[in-house]
């Protein structure tokens, strides 16, 4: 068993070295110039890019949504309606209707 416990401390100690490895030769990269002035660049440029749209017309446009959002509401409620309360129902007896009966006495 100890056999196991030093095989798994040894892929520990290989895969740590290896990461260590990796951060080494990261960091030994040394960063473009250009990149962090054009970053610096973008961050202190002003944004002059106005909406596509009038705040008027966006105005406008929601008033809009919400009137016909409150309209299709008030239809679509006038749509339903309730059966009237008159109506009266026929309440019949099948086996009046359908002498079973009959057919077994026949059947005999």
């Amino acid at each position: 068993m100890s056999n196991n416990l030093k095989k798994a401390e040894m892929k520990k100690d290989e895969v740590q070295n290896m990461i260590d490895r990796f951060v080494e030769t990261q960091q030994a990269i040394e960063p473009t110039p250009f990149l962090s002035t054009r970053v610096m660049a973008k961050l202190q440029k002003p944004d002059t890019s106005g909406g596509y749209l009038h705040p008027a017309l966006k105005f406008a446009m929601i008033t809009i949504s919400i009137i016909s959002a409150i309209s299709g509401g008030v239809l679509l409620g006038s749509i339903y309606c309730t059966p009237p309360k008159d109506r009266q129902a026929l309440v019949v007896n099948d086996s009046s209707i359908e002498n079973f009966g009959f057919y077994y006495i026949l059947g005999e």
